[in-house]
């Protein structure tokens, strides 16, 4: 959905000042105070180009948060959800506004029509603010004839979008060089009633070092896979679909390995909600068949197998911060000690005034390694991670603390020695 943020922009202010005096609100005696929650917007344009408010860097200070999140688009766009979320006074008053860009879209096309939609959402509450008076509407002329007449729309793709993206690299010194050579292909087809995602990937890596003048170590490392994904919209919050994937890899001990699996998954919230809250508990039920480049530590060289899935997941991103939690349990059926359970959760806080806590933590029991090769991994192979290796257990955690004080005020936009543009 495109917006002509002009008109938006006209009806809002023409709105703002029958809603205060309905609800009795004086307009403020200063600019209105705005605190931006946008990860990956550019920031320094914004600020720049919507000058008329003072953006502040905690939302306690704020008379209005704008919380936008995003969403990648079936056909490789972005879909931005903006939302005003009005606070003090201004409580009463809250909006959503939404924009989508075409996967065509040069981050400065991106940029420039976001800032206007987010200028159309402000109107509403500058509007009953003293600075009402210095406002003036415009609203684009109309098209000529025939230039933006509304048209049937002809899609002879079918909504399908294809991509292909190739990538090398080479590095070295004098005692050591690595080659690496990757390729990527994936058709997409995303409707409101099939999601349907095919993707193929290679890749290459070789490196080789120089101990000494008569010995030289090398690594070798190749993998490919194709992934089929097609799901079917059941309802607002169930979805079934099946999931298969072709599988090669030196790491993993694998020569072939295929799998497929039928899943269906409910969302205890509308999937309508799924920029700022979802609920997700997903069982799968299928197959895997595998063919070894050398024998397991199970004395397999190829075997076929019956597993099942069940995952859940929960994620919210609300003015407070971001939460996710999952969990994920998957089995082999012909033995029940062959297992996986993992569980993970991330948070981004804010607590009090300038105070952010961000946490991230995973936990992993693995006995699930079929392929794990029999003869054991050489000291090159461990330390140049050439060999996957068997182990009941995988962990990870991260914490991190910020806390800002002094100004509450972030208009300022200084863009000397910047590194790169929107940082």
């Amino acid at each position: 959905m495109r917006f002509s943020t002009p008109l938006l922009a006209a009806l809002a202010v023409l709105a703002g000042p029958s809603i205060a005096s309905a609800q009795g609100v004086t307009p403020a005696d200063e600019r209105l105070r705005v605190f931006f929650d946008c990860r990956g917007c550019d920031f320094d344009y914004i600020r720049t180009e919507i000058d008329y408010v003072d953006y502040v860097r905690d939302r306690v200070d704020a008379d209005v948060h704008i919380l936008v999140s995003t969403e990648f688009t079936g056909s490789g766009g972005r879909a931005y959800t903006i939302e005003f979320i009005g606070l003090g006074p201004y409580s009463a008053v809250t909006d959503t506004l939404q924009y989508v860009s075409s996967q065509d879209d040069t981050d400065d096309t991106r940029r420039e029509a976001l800032t206007r939609v987010l200028s159309a959402g402000l109107m509403r509450y500058v509007g009953r603010t003293t600075l009402a008076r210095r406002l003036r509407i415009e609203l684009d002329p109309e098209p000529a004839a025939g230039a933006g007449a509304a048209t049937s729309v002809v899609d002879p793709w079918k909504a399908w979008v294809f991509q292909l993206r190739a990538n090398g690299e080479i590095d070295g010194e004098s005692q050591q060089d690595s080659r690496q050579v990757g390729l990527e292909v994936s058709a997409n087809r995303t409707t409101e009633a099939w999601k349907i995602e095919l993707g193929i990937e290679s890749d290459y890596e070789e490196e080789s070092f120089e101990i000494d003048s008569v010995t030289t170590v090398s690594s070798l490392r190749r993998s490919y896979d194709t992934n089929l994904l097609v799901v079917r919209s059941v309802s607002p919050h169930v979805s079934v679909g099946v999931e298969a994937s072709i599988e090669s890899s030196t790491f993993g001990n694998e020569e072939l390995a295929l799998a497929m699996a039928p899943a269906i998954e409910y969302n205890v919230f509308p999937y309508s909600e799924s920029t700022r809250r979802v609920f997700t508990i997903r069982y799968g039920l299928g197959v895997k068949s595998f063919d070894y480049q050398e024998e397991t530590i199970f004395g397999e060289i190829s075997e076929t197998r019956p597993s099942h899935e069940l995952s859940a997941g929960y994620s919210t991103r609300q003015p407070w911060g971001t939460m996710g939690m999952s969990f994920d349990f998957s089995q082999y059926l012909h033995d029940s000690q062959l297992y996986r359970i993992e569980v993970s959760g991330n948070a981004d806080i804010r607590l009090f005034r300038g105070f952010t806590l961000d946490l991230e933590a995973n936990f992993a029991r693995v006995h699930d390694q079929l392929s794990i090769a029999k003869r054991g991994a050489t000291p090159e192979e461990i330390l140049l991670r050439q060999r996957e290796l068997q182990t009941s257990y995988e962990f990870g955690t991260r914490v991190g603390i910020s806390y800002r004080f002094g100004s509450i005020f972030n208009n300022v936009v200084n863009p000397r020695f910047r590194r790169g543009f929107g940082r």
